[in-house]
């Protein structure tokens, strides 16, 4: 999934938005992905954050740790696919997650 603002909304609804209101709705991207590929029983997923300041990338960490503490796996895509830390693998363990994931 790609998280940059310009593929979750279009370019007219982003007059006037924060920061803070841009993060929100890519992480609310990034669960309703992540649900997904739960559903799907998939565990191995990239994730497109851009390189930026981090605080993305962070915050998809964050999320990931709430959910199933440290059991999932999240590192650099390679570099060849993806440039320099602008998206991330992600896998999640096969074992029950601690919360359900639609509490998010």
């Amino acid at each position: 999934i790609d998280l940059h603002i310009e593929n979750i909304l279009p370019a007219a609804m982003m007059n006037g938005l924060t920061s803070a209101d841009i993060l929100e709705l890519q992480l609310r991207e990034f669960e309703q992905f992540l649900l997904q590929m739960q559903k799907q029983k998939q565990r191995c997923f990239i994730v497109i954050h851009g390189k930026g300041s981090g605080v993305l990338k962070q915050e998809i960490k964050k999320r990931l740790r709430n959910i199933f503490f440290t059991a999932a796996v999240m590192y650099d895509a390679p570099y060849r696919d993806f440039g320099v830390q602008g998206a991330s693998v992600i896998e999640l363990p096969s074992i029950k997650k601690r919360n359900n994931a639609a509490s998010l």
